[in-house]
């Protein structure tokens, strides 16, 4: 007997079909911008979808920040930080501060890609050591696979800065071991566990990671760094990018490995991003290249975007995301 389903494309076509209508109906409302006013408007109603996609923002409570390890090295020194990004939810960091300059010095803070040690990750540590050692002040946090192409880079780039990295939540000195030690990669492994967590509970997860780069640039405020670089890798690249958009505390902004859109994702048939790193309803108020528009006055710098698969996307794709 001939199979009776003949159809096995007209769901994938008809979900396509809705996204092209969203994307048409954001390029008209990109085109009619002329004037400045008209385009700080525009940025203003991307943060407001952002901030109406992610639920709420929890209250900004008391950050309780404590250095709680220092260790000394030849040029700077890196204080092991700790501190609330909500109440009693510990967020780890590792702050590099560079010996023999004279403050205020740049930062910069690193949203790091995917490594199962988080910034504890070499590669990490050489990015924030490197830029640390060329005077800035570095916070490292969620590292999870940066790559010394952007470390090489910054370092050339901002030879004064100081560098931060921070673990946001759920990866690095945070990440759970509930599915099993090892599972963050896996398909049902801790990562995508707490993912449908947090979507049950209304609560994005990336929404939260967020939230947790946003205390990072409230603290760095508050001890007297005005001029922040905001970087980000991979899965790390999109809570830097919706942070950068939400905060008006950031002066640049470096993106590598960063999602192309949303839309190319509900485009594709199979797709190597993680649940984690996906908005609830997103599609219905904004898209990816609505945050890399609004960026583009923060001096917006996107390296190698990735498309759906998490690879590099082709010129054209990744001409739109940029």
């Amino acid at each position: 007997m001939a199979p009776l389903n003949r159809f096995p494309r007209m769901v994938q076509e008809y979900f396509v079909e809705q996204v092209r209508q969203v994307d048409r109906r954001v390029d008209q409302r990109y085109a009619a911008l002329t004037s400045r006013q008209e385009a700080q408007a525009y940025v203003r109603e991307v943060q407001q979808k952002i901030q109406r996609c992610f639920g709420p923002w929890p209250e900004k409570t008391p950050l309780n920040p404590r250095i709680t390890g220092v260790v000394e090295r030849d040029t700077y020194r890196i204080e092991n930080v700790v501190f609330e990004s909500r109440p009693n939810f510990l967020v780890t960091a590792n702050l590099y501060v560079p010996k023999g300059r004279d403050f205020p010095l740049p930062g910069v803070v690193g949203a790091c890609g995917h490594s199962n040690n988080g910034k504890a990750y070499l590669q990490y540590q050489s990015f924030a050591q490197g830029l640390a050692r060329q005077g800035y002040v570095v916070l490292i946090f969620d590292p999870i696979g940066q790559g010394e192409l952007l470390v090489a880079e910054l370092i050339k780039a901002e030879p004064d800065a100081a560098f931060y990295t921070v673990d946001v939540r759920g990866v690095g000195e945070s990440r759970p071991d509930t599915c099993d030690e090892d599972s963050f990669f896996d398909l049902y492994g801790s990562d995508y566990f707490y993912a449908i967590h947090s979507i049950m509970l209304d609560r994005p997860y990336i929404g939260q990671r967020t939230f947790d780069v946003l205390r990072v640039l409230d603290w760095l405020r508050s001890i007297g760094h005005d001029d922040i670089h905001l970087a980000g890798k991979g899965w790390g690249s999109l809570p830097a990018a919706f942070a950068a958009v939400v905060s008006g505390d950031v002066r640049q902004v470096t993106l590598k490995d960063a999602l192309t859109s949303y839309s190319d994702i509900a485009e594709s048939q199979d797709y190597a991003w993680p649940l984690s790193t996906l908005v609830p309803n997103v599609l219905a108020a904004f898209d990816l290249p609505d945050c890399y528009n609004a960026l583009k006055a923060r001096n917006l710098r996107q390296v190698e975007p990735w498309g759906p698969d998490a690879k590099p996307a082709t010129a054209n794709v990744a001409a739109s995301g940029s």
